[in-house]
């Protein structure tokens, strides 16, 4: 075989003698520099590939396919000869293999194809880590020792994935396999300063101010965590035993009172922790809820041959939870006798506290100290909401059929029916103003909730009334299929509008059965609406009359009612009502130009350089909020670059606070549509960075366009993996739980819509900037719906006002109070919506609009 080879290449005496084993060595190296060198010229950008091959070769830590590709070792053994499919991709001109799958010669091959591939943000949870394993949401399965990371996840912890992601023409949004991921990182992160508010030394866990979880992990230089501790943390997004969040690093701020006692000898004179023949016995007490009380004893026992004269003793912390009862002074302790000191303890926090107290025995002082434990039981309680579930009280003399809903809803979390009282419903139209004399007061921070609720019931009762146009006497029904249909003249030109969701009331007056069959709407057409009822009605109903009432849905008046209670409750008289501006720290500062860039600070750069000097200090005014809670508004005429600053605004809030996660709300579908697209086609937003919120009933009208279909989904109201995300014929996605919309950067939606992140349970401070677009457009308490979200403490709301557009109200006894007019409009009851300008006065971004105007004229 030597001989043929020579033979073959040429032998030639003044060249070294190569072995077998050398010369093969040589043939596959310069064969795979040759094939490598092929496949480099004229790579697709993002080319990917699916392919099937055989490993050749084993070198070292790496695999070779087909004597071409080659890959890092995973913990999946191959062997030379294993059939394997694998997908091939290009980036920067150089070949990666990913998803290497082992193959059998049963499984059924899927033909090579070829496609591309493109960066995506997805937004995940981890549900549960194996070693350095972790198994994320959406099926996702990461390798912490090929994948960097800066902190260490546990289950609960919210992440987002950089991933190259394979374009899949098949599904609407584009979104395939997942071939590497480039960057994996909390998904928020804040650093705060707080308290201790619970420390359970035995578990080995707490949080700070009762809502930022940590455990021993986040501990740091030996720190041991006492009640009341000012600390410093830093904190990511997760779901740890009823907290949002969870601290990754603690660091205390500062020695508080407690830490002082570790080194008594620094500041008690005399000082010890015992005392030769003197034994004072441990105390333990434990509670099961907050606020019990208990009596204890101090045992004090002098073994000594000497009399001990105890001066005096007193608890170190005076606003702890123990006191002294008996607390006598100058007291006697003979040898070999005990003295009982009586006192009293008080749960005020839950988890383990050491309460320390001092002895004085006049020559020296003991420090000792009482565990106190407070644990509480939560298995039993029932969920807490902020108000109580209405539930409407609807007598009926017939019995009620019930149809087939829309689509049901498991586990859901209610908001209270807000039922119109009968009261109201009974009183005659002049009287109305006796009953409620708040219609005609002067509106104020205690009448706000009456005076509102009292408004929409009359615009509720006025629409009831306006409703009953669609009742009928006889009307006959046509079987299509799984529905009923009902033909109504004029359907699309009727007001007030039938939607998906009101219920038909049908009993037949014939026969006199005393039942009334309930149905729902489930498609709306030209003339025809497309009714379900129970199924034993459709299967007897053989053509007869019927008589027939129409119920609208609710739904949209208890979000505002409960947003008007939220508003009351959230946001308070100093937002609703405020007569002052605290100013506040700049929530981020930076640089004008590249020229002053430091390190420390990031540069300013204009997304939009079209924007003028008032649009700029416009936008660098609101990123730095010296003004919030307190909105920051733009207003001023149609076509003076309002929705222009709010889009600037978003993307520059996007970058320069990494931790942001911004809702925008607009009044309608088509102004929530155009900020959508405009965000899109900024080209700042990757995949997955934003998702449009729709209605169920907008979704089914084929209104969206198409360019934002991809990024459309509806909110589910089940328990999280009990339903799966479903996709329509259109394309959208439908059913989406919290952890597919919640979690995004930019949540779109209008001001209605942000009303299902009610049934959520999203919390204040879920979003941490809340932007509104046309706010006059629309009655304060929809403007209510996406305020009700914002977080005092640190959150900020923008407003976009056309002042020359006012709402549209039914009601006549409505149109002249305040339903009318939005919150942007009045002076009562609205905030100081001014951007700081760079002197020391307030300028209305109002005055800079008109300004303007007057320049080019």
């Amino acid at each position: 075989m030597g001989n043929y080879i020579s033979v073959l290449f040429g032998y030639n005496q003044y060249e070294q003698e190569l072995s077998l084993e050398n010369a093969c060595e040589i043939l596959h190296h310069v064969d795979t520099n040759k094939i490598e060198k092929e496949l480099s010229l004229n790579i697709p950008k993002n080319f990917v590939s699916s392919k099937v091959g055989t490993i050749t070769d084993i070198e070292d830590d790496q695999f070779i396919i087909d004597d071409t590709y080659k890959f890092t070792k995973t913990k999946t053994n191959f062997f030379i000869g294993t059939k394997v499919k694998f997908n091939l991709f290009s980036s920067d001109n150089v070949f990666h293999v990913s998803n290497v799958e082992t193959i059998d010669e049963w499984d059924l091959i899927e033909a090579e194809s070829d496609s591309v591939w493109t960066n995506r943000i997805i937004v995940c949870q981890v549900l549960v880590r194996e070693g350095r394993k972790l198994n994320l949401t959406n099926n996702i399965t990461l390798n912490l020792d090929t994948t960097p990371l800066e902190f260490s996840p546990i289950p609960g912890d919210w992440l987002e994935l950089d991933v190259k992601c394979i374009v899949n023409e098949k599904v609407l949004d584009l979104s395939g396999n997942i071939i590497e991921i480039n960057k994996v990182s909390p998904l928020r992160f804040l650093i705060e300063i707080g308290k201790i508010t619970c420390w359970r030394g035995s578990q080995g866990t707490g949080t700070v101010n009762n809502r930022i979880y940590f455990d021993k992990s986040s501990l740091c230089s030996g720190y041991e965590p006492i009640v009341g501790d000012k600390v410093a943390v830093k904190v990511i997004e997760s779901e740890q035993q009823g907290c949002h969040w969870r601290a990754t690093k603690i660091l205390p701020e500062r020695l508080t009172n407690n830490h002082e006692l570790y080194e008594p000898f620094k500041y008690i004179p005399n000082c010890k922790d015992s005392y030769p023949g003197l034994r004072v016995s441990d105390v333990d007490i434990c509670f099961e809820k907050l606020w019990e009380r208990k009596i204890f004893e101090i045992n004090i026992l002098n073994s000594t041959n000497n009399t001990l004269m105890l001066i005096s003793v007193d608890f170190i912390d005076k606003t702890g939870q123990c006191r002294i009862l008996n607390g006598k002074k100058n007291i006697e302790i003979l040898p070999e006798s005990q003295y009982n000191i009586i006192c009293e303890c008080n749960a005020k926090n839950v988890g383990d506290v050491k309460e320390y107290y001092t002895l004085d025995f006049g020559n020296f002082t003991l420090i000792k100290y009482c565990n106190i434990t407070v644990s509480i039981d939560h298995s039993n309680k029932k969920i807490l909401y902020e108000y109580n579930v209405l539930k409407p009280h609807e007598e009926s003399q017939n019995e009620i059929i019930k149809g087939a809903v829309k689509y049901i809803n498991r586990f859901k979390v209610s908001i209270p029916a807000y039922s119109i009282p009968k009261k109201l419903l009974n009183t005659p139209l002049n009287e109305i103003t006796e009953c409620k004399p708040c219609l005609v007061r002067e509106l104020s921070y205690v009448r706000y909730a009456d005076k509102f609720h009292t408004l929409l019931y009359l615009e509720e009762i006025f629409n009831l009334m306006q409703i009953r146009r669609y009742d009928m006497n006889r009307a006959n029904f046509m079987k299509n299929c799984e529905y009923l249909m009902l033909e109504i003249d004029n359907l699309s030109e009727r007001r007030p509008s039938l939607i998906i969701g009101d219920k038909i009331i049908a009993n037949d007056t014939i026969s006199r059965n005393n039942m009334d069959y309930e149905g729902y709407i489930h498609k709306i057409g030209s003339k025809h609406i497309y009714l379900k009822f129970n199924q034993m009605f459709h299967d007897s109903y053989k053509g007869e009359d019927y008589s027939i009432k129409v119920v609208p849905s609710r739904s949209a008046y208890r979000k505002w009612h409960h947003a008007v209670d939220l508003a009351v409750h959230n946001l308070g008289k100093e937002i609703l009502f405020p007569n002052k501006i605290v100013e506040k720290e700049k929530q981020v500062d930076f640089f004008y130009s590249k020229s002053e860039c430091k390190r420390e600070k990031p540069v300013l750069e204009w997304y939009n350089k079209d924007l003028n000097t008032y649009q700029k200090n416009a936008v660098v005014n609101i990123l730095w909020g010296k003004a919030r809670p307190l909105p920051y508004i733009i207003y001023g005429p149609p076509g003076t670059g309002k929705t222009v600053t709010v889009i600037e605004t978003i993307l520059q809030i996007l970058r320069l606070i990494p931790s942001s996660r911004i809702l925008v709300a607009a009044p309608s579908n088509s102004a929530a549509d155009y900020l959508a697209l405009k965000l899109i086609d900024s080209g700042v937003l990757k995949p997955g960075d934003l998702v449009r919120v729709i209605s169920y009933n907008y979704a089914i009208n084929n209104n969206i366009p198409f360019k934002l279909i991809p990024y459309c989904a509806t909110s589910s109201l089940a328990k999280e993996d009990t339903t799966l995300n479903s996709y329509e014929s259109n394309g959208i996605r439908f059913e989406c739980d919290q952890a597919s919309l919640g979690r995004h950067r930019v949540t779109v939606c209008t001001c209605s819509a942000c009303g299902q992140f009610f049934h959520m349970k999203f919390p204040r401070g879920h979003f941490s900037h809340i932007v509104i677009d046309e706010a006059a457009q629309t009655s304060e308490p929809d403007i209510m719906i996406p305020m009700s979200f914002l977080d005092k403490s640190n959150g900020q709301v923008i407003l976009a006002v056309n002042k020359q557009f006012n709402s549209c109200v039914n009601c006549s006894t409505g149109a002249p109070s305040r339903l009318q007019l939005p919150i942007t409009k009045i002076p009562i009851g609205s905030t100081f919506f001014y951007i700081w300008s760079n002197s020391n006065t307030h300028l209305p971004i109002s005055d800079w609009h008109f300004r303007k105007r007057r320049s080019r004229k």
